[in-house]
């Protein structure tokens, strides 16, 4: 549980730094984008770790990157907040009811889906480990759907190291 409220802890956060970004992109409608910040906080913060791992392999994945980056997009987005803070007080004042709705629903939908996947009996730290399954003849029994993932990200890096490999590998061979 203390998970999930970490993770709800951090999209919220995500959604008030990256607010001044939603504000001025989504300036049309009458919220302002304040229901979108926390989708492109974490969508923007998300491509900016993104990019630069890509493009620069020398760079490692871990938290102290991943803080760094936050710190740049929270550097960018007090810019912003110092540009457009009249706007957010005006948006918040005008808008309390529908900010307090939709923050309510948000905490709703994340808790249920958090209850819902609680229901899974070998749930750790949102990873589904791949375990080892009774071998079968038949691949479906052999591979259930909860491995899926850990399948396309194998074939995405057999794929991304020799195209080739994949042709000459038997089905389910490399899984």
């Amino acid at each position: 549980m203390s998970e999930l409220l970490q993770m709800w802890a951090m999209v919220e956060v995500l959604g008030f730094v990256c607010l001044p970004l939603t504000i001025t992109v989504f300036h049309n409608l009458p919220d302002r984008g304040w229901a979108f910040s926390k989708a492109i906080g974490t969508a923007v913060l998300a491509f900016c770790v993104w990019l630069p791992l890509m493009c620069l392999s020398v760079l490692p994945f871990s938290q102290f990157f991943i803080t760094g980056i936050f710190l740049l997009l929270l550097a960018g987005n007090i810019i912003g907040f110092l540009k457009v803070r009249q706007t957010i007080a005006k948006v918040v004042r005008v808008n309390v009811p529908y900010i307090l709705i939709s923050e309510a629903v948000f905490a709703g939908m994340m808790f249920l889906l958090g209850w819902i996947r609680s229901f899974v009996p070998d749930i750790r730290s949102f990873e589904m480990f791949m375990g080892d399954h009774a071998q079968s003849p038949f691949p479906s029994q052999r591979y259930v759907v909860r491995r899926l993932p850990h399948q396309l990200l194998l074939l995405c890096s057999l794929y991304c190291r020799d195209p080739g490999e994949i042709a000459r590998t038997e089905p389910f061979d490399c899984l």
